[in-house]
């Protein structure tokens, strides 16, 4: 996949960039005036225009031109100021004008610079706009906090937006509600909290041709289409907390294949692996990380304790077959769908897949978040991460995926 980014100047160039070069795509600027764009093996190329405080139409040209300039590529950026100082309604039209396009996708905010946008109002580390460090900028002065207003400002085409409210609801609403919005406007302009909203919408917008806004977003794209493309990865929460609990309900959301396996079945002593495995593949014909849980909802947990004992088998014991029919489960996804990636949550699951997958030594690899870095087979390329089942944020699991795929 191709990616032509335009940014409107030299700064906001490499600032979104490195974005694209940490999601692990190699990525190249090149300065204002360069007449050959992308070269043998460039998966981003950002085209600085150094149009900021240009006047509107030559900033229309440069962009235009730097459009047509390129070949064809798979998606197109127009890379703009966090808080939209300089020609945005302008160099936005020339790349659709340039393209023959007419929607676009608008994602100003930038959490991690303390840029974000609720309800369309953009703030500044909590501060409106309007009312920030930028109301008295020299150039561009900053007087109106609403996105939707500052942009329709300075364009023809109309613009809309998808709020928190949208973005609340999940994956599949958001796609809903986005058609929906292209039936009525140009410009859509999505709301940002923080990084978790820009997972969700890059998720959302990943076939989306043209893309407007702010430098974060395209590490998440880049991430987006590193998924697209990598290989499968096996997420299993055998963990009982409530950390774990949030962290298997997220992934829910996100839309990816969440996979439960009963454990009150397992009491019972039923053979479940080979429907638990079926049931995996069947989520891997689909996406590349596919979860399987045991049973969280605290009346079945009882309930497998019950039917356990009433079987002469304790609650360690019982623990220790789920844990193990986990690590069965693990050891042969590995061998049917090559798998060579993988997460675990929860202690004794951890060290079920580590004997299963006859792990006697691991190389420690960059944190991913407190306690819990990356992992490498001693001798072998297969990566993995072992973490505690009260450890970690809700988005975990998404976030070893992401750390997991350049390898």
């Amino acid at each position: 996949m191709k990616t032509l980014v335009v940014a409107d100047d030299i700064t906001g160039a490499n600032d979104i960039a490195v974005m694209y070069a940490k999601s692990g795509l190699k990525t190249v600027t090149y300065t204002c005036g360069t007449e050959t764009l992308f070269q043998a093996g460039e998966a981003v190329c950002v085209a600085d225009t150094d149009s900021r405080f240009l006047e509107p139409k030559e900033a229309y040209r440069r962009v235009y031109d730097a459009v047509k300039l390129a070949p064809d590529c798979d998606r197109y950026f127009d890379k703009q100021c966090s808080v939209f100082r300089g020609n945005i309604g302008a160099e936005f039209d020339a790349m659709l004008d340039a393209l023959g396009e007419d929607f676009a996708v608008v994602v100003p905010g930038y959490p991690e610079n303390g840029r974000t946008t609720i309800n369309s109002i953009h703030y500044v580390h909590g501060v409106e706009l309007a009312q920030s460090q930028f109301r008295n900028d020299p150039v561009h002065p900053m007087k109106e906090s609403d996105m939707c207003r500052i942009l329709a400002s300075q364009t023809r085409r109309r613009v809309g937006a998808i709020t928190v409210e949208d973005l609340d609801k999940g994956a599949e609403h958001l796609k809903k509600a986005l058609e929906q919005a292209r039936q009525i406007y140009q410009y859509v302009i999505f709301d940002t909290r923080n990084e978790k909203d820009l997972a969700l919408i890059a998720r959302v917008i990943a076939r989306e041709k043209v893309v407007c806004g702010s430098a974060q977003i395209g590490y998440y794209l880049g991430l987006q289409e590193q998924m697209e493309r990598h290989e499968p990865v096996l997420a299993m929460a055998g963990s009982l907390t409530p950390q774990t609990i949030a962290q298997v309900a997220y992934l829910r959301r996100q839309g990816f294949p969440v996979i439960e396996l009963d454990t009150v079945a397992v009491a019972e002593g039923a053979d479940v692996l080979e429907d638990l495995l079926s049931r995996a593949e069947a989520g891997f014909d689909r996406q590349n990380l596919v979860l399987i849980h045991t049973t969280q909802e605290p009346e079945k947990v009882g309930e497998t304790k019950e039917k356990a004992l009433a079987r002469g088998i304790s609650n360690v014991e019982i623990s220790g077959n789920i844990s193990s029919i986990m690590a069965r489960a693990a050891r042969e996804l590995c061998r049917r769908r090559g798998i060579r990636k993988c997460i675990v949550l929860g202690g004794d699951t951890s060290a079920a897949f580590c004997r299963a997958m006859e792990i006697t030594g691991m190389e420690i690899g960059q944190e991913i978040e407190p306690g819990v870095p990356l992992l490498k087979k001693t001798g072998e390329d297969f990566h993995f991460v072992l973490k505690s089942g009260s450890f970690g944020s809700e988005a975990f699991i998404e976030k070893a995926y992401c750390k997991l795929l350049p390898f």
